[in-house]
């Protein structure tokens, strides 16, 4: 609108002191049978829904902070009616090609394991052997039992950009970020969101899925 203040725009970073640590970022990503997902995170492949997290809020996430992402996301997902199956990404899958940088993922690995949760989870691992049977079918010692429906970002750089381009070259409707792990709900909505897109959030803030 010309002459709206900038100043009085509301961005995420507006509520980062109000976040505890449980707090993250998600997107779902929903694709069904026509060409139309739908994100918060939901869709990448027709039928599918897919959540991604963390899209805001952690930066570069050390080993604890990617579990405690991993089991929140997981919690969201479940909220919304899906069974998690949680993938941590990474540009390297099980140690292949070795990187420093990875070890964050498998570190997180490890503290999952300690805390004996309920939800599949398995990492590192690429983007298409997560979504692509035939890429995780040359891995059989991967613990998911199917498709990860659930990703966790190595870093919040990634998700934005990989929600974003799936938005744009797949044609998919975006529902999120969704930020999650407040004591109540919050929704924010990009300045360019269209009418479509307030109602879904407004739902999603009413359902709480925290």
């Amino acid at each position: 609108m010309p002459g709206f203040p900038t100043k009085t725009r509301i961005t995420l970073n507006t509520f980062m002191p109000a976040c505890n640590d449980a707090a993250i970022c998600c997107v779902i990503a929903s694709a069904w049978s026509t060409t139309t997902a739908t994100t918060g995170a939901r869709s990448w492949s027709r039928g599918r829904t897919v959540l991604v997290a963390d899209t805001a809020v952690h930066d570069m996430p050390s080993s604890e902070e990617l579990a405690d992402i991993a089991e929140e996301a997981a919690h969201v997902a479940r909220r919304l009616g899906y069974e998690p199956c949680v993938a941590i990404l990474a540009f390297s899958t099980f140690g292949h090609p070795a990187s420093e940088r990875a070890e964050r993922v498998r570190e997180a690995l490890q503290i999952l394991d300690k805390r004996r949760i309920d939800f599949e989870y398995d990492g590192e691992m690429a983007a298409d052997v997560a979504l692509n049977i035939d890429a995780m079918a040359a891995y059989p010692f991967c613990r998911l039992s199917g498709l990860a429906n659930v990703l966790i970002m190595p870093t919040f750089h990634a998700a934005p950009i990989s929600t974003k381009m799936v938005q744009e070259l797949g044609g998919s409707t975006i529902i999120g970020p969704l930020l999650v792990g407040l004591d109540k709900p919050v929704q924010i909505v990009p300045m360019s969101s269209k009418d479509s897109d307030i109602i879904n959030m407004a739902a999603v803030a009413a359902y709480n899925v925290t």
